[in-house]
């Protein structure tokens, strides 16, 4: 009992002392600070500049064979597009959802060409992307398609 008239004279002394907190625990309020609530936060996504950089020197190695496979020019257009096919065999290119590509339309040829431009270029990333994975099935299987 003893401690919680303790505490209620406590209150009661800084209640006295410092009349314009709101409360016990706030800190005082200071007429002269102006609270804003109409601010507004942003957005803006950064750009990896050194991974579009690699992207850029990548392309322009490659290119050639790039353009030999047959594939498409905007399959190449942005680096999404590209890891976007990579990991799942399929992306949607062109204007806006244009239209979607799938590796199945690639002849056996070429996909025995991508197949090797894969293993010399993402042949040791752990973990294996999804179309090289599917392409090392079908190597495996004697480039029998899937569903025949």
């Amino acid at each position: 009992m003893a401690a919680c008239e303790q505490a209620k004279a406590r209150v009661r002394w800084i209640r006295a002392r410092c009349p314009g907190r709101a409360s016990l625990w706030a800190p005082p309020l200071n007429p002269r600070i102006v609270r804003r609530t109409d601010a507004v936060m942003t957005y803006r996504r950064k750009s990896d500049h050194l991974a579009e950089r690699k992207w850029q020197d990548w392309l322009a190695r490659n290119e050639k064979i790039l353009h030999s496979l047959g594939l498409p020019l905007e399959l190449c257009s942005s680096r999404s597009a590209w890891e976007d096919f990579i990991s799942n065999g399929t992306a949607v290119i062109g204007p806006p959802r244009a239209r979607e590509f799938d590796f199945n339309e690639m002849t056996v040829a070429q996909q025995r060409q991508l197949h090797a431009f894969l293993e010399g270029d993402l042949g040791a990333q752990e973990p294996v992307p999804g179309l090289l994975g599917f392409l090392r099935v079908r190597a495996a299987r004697q480039w029998i398609p899937p569903f025949a």
